[in-house]
């Protein structure tokens, strides 16, 4: 995370708290002269006197009105194993504007977490598995355990810290832990192929990054606003495509450079575009009334035939990428049509079935469309997620050409997003409020573990094709989790 100011302390005075306090207010203000942050003559003394006496602490202050480029300030304290105390002062500018009441929840759920959250809160996550939960730390190399465990200092696990203590910051290889730009809030997210880059999409654009150095390697050259990116989010080529929502366009964007190509325009506006395994070809709805219109877009040469979909109303809801012989959903409500995708934009009907318990509506089927749908790792089974009731969500799990479900449950939140692992092991279920269920693939509900960590929300979720990292979009910026290391320690 790059910040104005962001500077750690070990065993400091008080004086040495006391300035870093003054300079991070300093640089978070700026020039600017709305949404400035002061603290009383005597502030900086007092929360270095408290930073320095108490064991462990956290201080956030933000400047006033609330909005956006508002400043803020962040100190925390913890008292390390051994005795050392480590403290971190951080100052920058909050891009996102938000104020009111979804600021004060956000604001309680931080004060709720301990300081060395606060502390390093690119690294510290809430497990919670066999009835208990702990906040771990994640360090860089791989190592995941209690801060106290790892002799946690400076961000990093004890043997780390002391080899850059004695070789330098060069002397250790990290894999960031948080993937963050200023002012850009991501709602999806996806993994290269290769699984060397992380690609996320925005309203005010796109941004990809080496998912082994955290480095930055591709942005939106200007604000462009009302921006989404193809399902997934990087294709199975390694191509990633911005939907332009205000021209109708799709947009490509190709490895290594991540330069934009030609884009395609669509005329209409797209309702969702979906890779399907074959060589730069997008299935893509249209947004055109009852008909939602159905083609193929091969880039770069453009749209194919259109097709209307196998019901009206029926929307795209997944397409599992497949070179041979793609698949696609669509729903219309309960009703439900897996089709095969032909090169010539034909959509066949496989399969045909009804969500629920197949009787009229008021007994238990479906009555809006789900949220989620998502093949299996190996394509034989659908998950379907949809609301149930006022913040939970009804879950069924399908095998296409069966009569029933083979599973249905609900959960006490409502899904954001699911992914299921490429190994078929894992299940991995994003609740709106940003917390990540392990869940048993078949089972659905039997939770191996949850974890958490955003405070705003999250909307995205993707998994690493190798399955070791897991990549959550929020307010925030894109969360990476070792997941396979918190499991194994779990």
């Amino acid at each position: 995370m790059s910040l104005p100011f962001d500077l750690r302390l070990t065993d400091p005075p008080a004086a040495a708290v006391r300035a870093a306090l003054t300079r991070a207010v300093a640089a978070a203000n700026g020039r600017r002269k709305t949404g400035v942050l002061r603290l009383s003559a005597d502030g900086p003394a007092t929360l270095a006197k408290r930073a320095t006496a108490q064991p462990e602490g956290h201080y956030a202050n933000a400047g006033q009105p609330p909005q956006v480029g508002a400043a803020r300030l962040a100190l925390a304290w913890w008292t390390a194993p051994g005795g050392r105390k480590l403290v971190r002062v951080r100052g920058w500018r909050d891009p996102s504007g938000r104020h009111g009441e979804a600021l004060a929840a956000t604001g309680r759920e931080l004060n709720s977490r301990p300081a060395v959250w606060h502390l390093d809160p690119e690294r510290v996550i809430r497990a919670e598995a066999n009835g208990s939960a702990e906040w771990v730390a994640a360090c860089g190399c791989g190592a995941v355990g209690s801060p106290t465990s790892l002799a946690w200092a400076g961000g990093m696990c004890g043997p780390c810290r002391d080899r850059v203590d004695e070789l330098g910051p060069e002397a250790v290889a990290h894999e960031p832990g948080l993937l963050h730009d200023p002012g850009f809030e991501p709602w999806s997210v996806g993994f290269s192929p290769d699984g060397r880059h992380v690609a996320a999409a925005g309203a005010d654009g796109h941004r990809v990054w080496d998912a082994r150095t955290g480095e930055l390697v591709a942005t939106t050259a200007e604000p462009t606003y009302n921006r989404r990116a193809a399902t997934p989010v990087v294709g199975p080529d390694g191509r990633f495509v911005v939907i332009d929502d205000n021209e109708n366009l799709l947009i490509p964007h190709a490895p290594p450079a991540w330069r934009a190509g030609r884009p395609v325009r669509i005329g209409q506006a797209v309702t969702s575009a979906h890779w399907t395994g074959r060589p730069g070809e997008l299935l893509v709805q249209r947004y055109g009334g009852f008909d939602r219109e159905v083609g193929l877009v091969t880039l770069p040469a453009g749209r194919g035939p259109t097709r209307r979909p196998p019901r009206v109303w029926a929307e795209l809801t997944a397409v599992r990428p497949d070179p041979a012989a793609p698949r696609a959903v669509f729903c219309a409500a309960a009703h439900v049509a897996v089709c095969r995708v032909k090169p010539n934009g034909e959509l066949p009907v496989e399969h045909r079935f009804r969500l629920g318990t197949g009787e009229r509506d008021r007994t238990g089927a479906w009555a809006q469309p789900p949220d989620v749908v998502r093949f299996t790792a190996d394509g034989e089974r659908l998950l379907f997620a949809g609301r149930h009731g006022a913040d939970g969500s009804q879950l069924e799990l399908w095998r296409p050409g069966r009569p029933t479900a083979l599973l249905q449950a609900t959960v006490p939140f409502r899904v954001r997003d699911a992914a299921f692992s490429a190994d078929g092991d894992h299940l991995f279920l994003l609740a709106a409020a940003g917390a990540v269920s392990v869940c048993h693939p078949g089972l659905v509900t039997h939770v191996r573990a949850r974890l958490g960590w955003h405070a705003a929300g999250a909307t995205g979720l993707a998994v690493s094709p190798d399955g070791r990292t897991l990549a959550t979009a929020g307010p925030e910026g894109v969360k990476l989790w070792p997941v396979a290391r918190l499991l194994e320690v779990l």
